[in-house]
């Protein structure tokens, strides 16, 4: 990894030196500065040297590491990037344990997490009644295993999505709008997004729209469609994260374990046989977790009837049923046409 220019700027009382480098500050022991050729007695305050960046953590990672209630998005995106190992007596950059198996599993149902998480998903309650003019509310839990964040970058082959002030596992509010705003246009406008903005304004008016959309038919041809308001339109509801209910959350391991590896990657794919080695590719799941969904109507908005197939629904009740629909019948994150992701009502 690249060495970045620090400033030295002190010791503490252990000696420890502290450094400050774009705008973080980062400690280390005077003996690995030895290691690489620097003489810490020979520093002056507001020297600057270069440090590697895995010689030196930040000291908020150092801080959390020292306690016994670990923040676990720091624990899986964070530490990892630290470890440093030795071999043939010089240190080396790199990841210990870069399998998903040598993360140590949360136990979310103790310490300050037992209270933090209780407190939090009521407050985030009481703040969408202030910033909404009618909400509603309801808990839904995984039939079976739910798959968050797959993709996002990692020093893992995969990866989960972590709040990252609390550290437990949640679902986008952004992620939950466009899950219930699919559900909606594959239910009502036989899947076609265009169909729905340039034919519905109660569509347009919850979900928002944008002036025009594309979309490809049947010949993989592109059809264009205008919105019936003729301009881009911001929606009525707000969608907020869903944040577990309870400190119960469960993270676990699940596997993929594909059998003809060289098959399906490779540019001249061998024909799939028996002697082909699996390849087992763990990821964390999350299993029997209540989640708190939020839905809220803005402010200033009326909570007006809306008509979809002939139906008519006040503009909260519609948003209800479309949210249990989609989560219940659609499911929610990866890898749902194989079972994933499927909720039920708690």
């Amino acid at each position: 990894m690249k060495a970045k220019k620090a400033t030295y700027i002190g010791n503490d009382e252990q000696n420890r030196m502290y450094f400050e480098a774009n705008g973080s500050r980062y400690s280390c022991k005077e003996n690995i500065l030895v290691d690489y050729g620097i003489e810490p007695n020979d520093l002056k305050i507001k020297d600057e040297v270069f440090l590697h960046f895995d010689l030196a953590k930040p000291t908020e990672i150092k801080r959390v590491q020292r306690t016994n209630n670990h923040n676990f998005y720091l624990e899986f995106y964070k530490h990892k990037l630290y470890k440093m190992l030795k071999r043939d007596g010089e240190r080396i950059e790199k990841i210990e344990g870069k399998h998903i198996k040598s993360v140590p599993k949360p136990n979310f149902n103790k310490g300050t997490y037992k209270q933090l998480i209780p407190a939090v998903t009521k407050r985030q309650l009481k703040q969408a009644k202030a910033v909404c003019e009618e909400i509603h509310a309801a808990n839904f839990k995984p039939e079976w295993h739910l798959a968050l964040g797959l993709g996002i970058p990692s020093v893992f082959e995969t990866s989960i999505n972590l709040h990252h002030l609390y550290g437990v596992p949640y679902i986008n509010g952004s992620t939950l709008k466009g899950a219930v705003r699919a559900f909606v246009v594959a239910k009502y406008f036989e899947g076609n997004e265009g169909k729905a903005i340039e034919n519905s304004k109660d569509f347009c008016d919850l979900f928002g729209c944008p002036k025009k959309i594309a979309v490809e038919n049947k010949e993989e041809k592109k059809d264009d469609y205008t919105s019936i308001y003729k301009e881009e339109r911001a929606g009525q509801l707000i969608f907020f994260d869903a944040l577990p209910s309870n400190p119960k959350v469960q993270i676990i391991e699940d596997i993929l374990n594909p059998h003809f590896d060289k098959y399906y990657n490779e540019e001249a794919p061998k024909p799939p046989a028996d002697w082909q080695m699996p390849v087992p590719i763990n990821f964390l799941v999350v299993k029997n977790t209540p989640f708190q969904f939020i839905i809220g109507l803005k402010k200033g908005k009326e909570n007006k009837t809306v008509s979809f197939d002939g139906k008519q629904f006040s503009t909260i009740d519609f948003a209800q049923q479309m949210l249990k629909e989609a989560l219940t019948e659609g499911g929610i994150g990866a890898k749902t046409s194989v079972g994933y992701g499927y909720m039920k009502v708690v």
